[in-house]
């Protein structure tokens, strides 16, 4: 066998133009070394297409990213630990004698209640007489 033809470009050539594949019966590539080298490059060319459209992509999408960051990013002092040292020097100042007023005036209104006898335990286990002790109401 002198020439093949081409399965690629349907042109009869001689057996030199095709590239030596031992699988094949006849010891011989099915397209010739020009359709071979023409479907290399193409395929080349289109991977080098896909890459490069992949690239842009990619830096569009951080283009993106990076807007979002900024648009969002939290602004000076806003870090958890800005916002409760701020939050810890505006609350008020507690005034415990008032906070004790309070309680005394909410146990001689539960004294009132309950008939001026002794307090009955809670069951919750919360001693009332305890409190009452603690805070100087008898």
């Amino acid at each position: 066998m002198t020439h093949k033809r081409c399965a690629g470009c349907q042109l009869l050539k001689p057996t030199a133009a095709y590239g030596s594949n031992s699988v094949k019966s006849d010891g011989l590539q099915t397209h010739c070394k020009t359709c071979r080298k023409g479907k290399a490059s193409s395929k080349r060319v289109r991977e080098e297409e896909e890459a490069t459209s992949l690239a842009e992509v990619a830096t569009i999408k951080k283009r993106q990213h990076s807007a979002n960051q900024r648009r969002y990013s939290l602004p000076p002092g806003r870090t958890g630990a800005e916002r409760l040292k701020a939050f810890y020097a505006a609350a008020a100042p507690v005034d415990e004698a008032e906070v004790l007023e309070t309680v005394k005036a909410a146990m001689a209104i539960l004294r009132l209640q309950w008939g001026g006898g002794p307090m009955p335990a809670d069951p919750l286990g919360f001693d009332f007489r305890l409190a009452a002790a603690m805070w100087g109401v008898a």
